[in-house]
């Protein structure tokens, strides 16, 4: 079973694919986007337990993605990534410099999911579905 269910969203190919492998090596279940309107069908689809915004999204689509999702699923946490604290949207539950290191961005969101006591999955995920076949889709 995995720890949390992630969503992330990053316009950035490579980023994407680097996050994808760092979060889903500590066992979370891992989905991705990269646009506004695929991130949003993900939030209603598969409610996560965090939602990492990632640095190489516009300021305008960090707003109001922090926006959607807190209107989506307010119970998640959500983790920004920056390379700079003054392009930051509206405060989400954490930002960090990305600039930091991978390590600091798996500490920052194990900090969100202990501190919001979301270890497993949400409840609206079917019981018994199998995660590891699943673990992670991207959507355009």
């Amino acid at each position: 079973m995995a720890k949390a269910v992630i969503v992330i969203v990053e316009r950035d190919e490579a980023l994407l694919a680097s996050q994808i492998l760092l979060f889903e090596a500590q066992g979370h279940q891992v989905f991705s986007a990269r646009t506004r309107k695929s991130t949003e069908q993900l939030l209603n689809s598969h409610p996560p337990d965090a939602i990492v915004l990632g640095h190489s999204l516009e300021r305008e689509d960090r707003e109001v993605l922090v926006a959607k999702a807190r209107l989506i699923c307010p119970d998640a946490s959500i983790l920004v990534l920056h390379s700079s604290g003054a392009d930051l949207p509206v405060v989400p539950h954490a930002a960090i410099d990305s600039r930091e290191g991978p390590i600091s961005v798996l500490l920052a969101l194990q900090e969100l999911l202990d501190d919001s006591g979301r270890k497993k999955p949400p409840a609206k995920q079917a019981a018994g579905q199998n995660l590891s076949s699943k673990r992670h889709r991207t959507q355009s």
